[in-house]
């Protein structure tokens, strides 16, 4: 029997030599590109002899157990970095809807009419047009600085 498989493989390995050395072959089309192929054409294709070389970079290591564990550990911080970042910012966008809201109410109650007062240690000042106006005018530039604008009920009438 093992007189045989020694047969068996001997013709294997002659008849598989051909089937892994076949050749690479250069040749140049009509349109003057070079081609690189392990079959020829027709005709005009050149064997060329290739040798390996060896990289100089060392063949790259199998990630050990403790090596996919810190790394496992790394992907979670991260993940968990980013989960915290995002909730901050929705934290951050809420609190700037609050006092965007906030502050399109203070605007609405001054267009509303009336007198406008300021409570101060020597009791209730009310403010004057004058004053009344610069208020408005910072809370609207407030508004459109951060809130992105004025709502819609809040924009200047324009005539017809």
């Amino acid at each position: 029997m093992k007189g045989y498989s020694r047969i068996t493989w001997a013709v294997l390995a002659v008849l598989a030599g051909p089937a892994m050395a076949t050749g690479v072959y250069r040749w140049v089309d009509d349109d003057g590109r070079v081609h690189f192929g392990d079959r020829p054409p027709s005709e005009g294709a050149q064997p060329v002899t290739v040798t390996p070389r060896a990289s100089d970079a060392p063949a790259p290591k199998a990630a050990t157990v403790p090596d996919r564990q810190r790394m496992l550990e790394m992907y979670q911080r991260e993940r968990e970095q980013r989960r915290a970042e995002k909730a901050e910012r929705a934290r951050q966008r809420a609190e700037q809807d609050r006092a965007c809201k906030k502050n399109a109410g203070i605007l609405r109650s001054y267009l509303s009419g009336g007198p406008l007062y300021e409570d101060r240690p020597g009791g209730r000042h009310y403010l004057t047009a004058a004053e009344k106006d610069r208020e408005m005018a910072v809370l609207r530039e407030l508004l459109n600085k951060h809130c992105g604008g004025l709502p819609p009920d809040l924009q200047p009438k324009r005539g017809r």
